[in-house]
């Protein structure tokens, strides 16, 4: 997981989107202040999918799996839209300042809100068992752990302390800290509640992907440096190309090639330096 900054798109058909976004959410506050039934619009909110993607580089947010057909994916309420249950999967109860003691509705206003929405991988997004021997379930689904009580109307959002990580907001780094072997740790309840929900040491397949990415990208980085000592000028083109796909968070699982470029570099510079005192 990496801090991605996801701004307002300039195009018709995104401000489109967010128009009829704005007048279906007052539509659904009415209702449901009037006990009225209302429909979320699934289409609408899809729409916004190729510009998650082409902002996380086709990436899932969260694991920085590539979607994909294989990995199929959806566009993630990071505040779920529909209901809220805990870790029990059972409906949280909140506090509405006109209803009373209620289930939690769900965060249903938020749900073409550009800011409340994320590219996610089905494992992210979907509560599935992994593991053969002793399955073991992940996945958000409706869970949205906070610290205190969750905010069921607008006016109290601003109070609300998530413990789940929106890397369009927090920087995941804060939080979490990646390892050479895959594996993930926590600095903060944040970061392990975040590792905990979505699975992000569970999935096997995902722990291989992550250590894969170090070793590939230490593989690259030894090599590169081994181009620019040589001076050979066409692999040191083809080589930027890469490092910048790195910087900037393209390639899936950027999280550990960057753990593993800064390692190359560290161990560089202190030979460098061992070196330099040997004369």
């Amino acid at each position: 997981m990496i801090y991605v900054d996801k701004p307002a798109i300039d195009a018709d058909e995104w401000r489109d989107i967010v128009v009829q976004g704005q007048t279906l959410s007052g539509d659904h506050l009415a209702k449901f202040d009037a006990d009225q039934d209302f429909k979320i619009n699934d289409t609408l909110y899809k729409r916004f999918m190729r510009y998650l993607l082409e902002i996380f580089g086709g990436k899932c947010a969260y694991c920085e799996t590539r979607i994909s057909s294989n990995q199929p994916g959806d566009v993630e309420h990071f505040r779920p839209k529909g209901r809220v249950v805990g870790d029990d999967f059972k409906p949280v109860q909140t506090l509405h300042p006109v209803k009373g003691t209620i289930n939690h509705p769900g965060y249903f206003w938020l749900a073409y809100e550009w800011s409340n929405l994320l590219p996610a991988c089905i494992d992210c997004n979907r509560y599935r068992n992994h593991g053969i021997e002793d399955p073991q379930g992940a996945g958000k689904a409706d869970r949205f752990p906070v610290r205190g009580t969750h905010a069921c109307v607008p006016q109290d959002l601003a109070n609300e302390e998530p413990f789940l990580i929106d890397p369009t907001k927090i920087q995941p780094a804060l939080h979490l800290e990646f390892h050479p072997d895959g594996t993930v740790s926590g600095k903060t309840e944040e970061g392990r509640r975040t590792i905990e929900l979505f699975g992000l040491n569970l999935r096997e397949g995902l722990v291989e992907a992550r250590r894969e990415a170090f070793q590939n990208a230490d593989t690259f980085t030894v090599a590169h440096w081994n181009h620019v000592i040589t001076g050979f000028a066409a692999k040191i083109a083809e080589d930027e190309y890469r490092l910048n796909q790195i910087r900037t968070g393209q390639r899936p699982y950027a999280v550990m090639e960057r753990l593993a470029v800064r390692a190359v570099n560290a161990r560089i510079e202190a030979e460098r330096q061992r070196a330099i005192q040997d004369f």
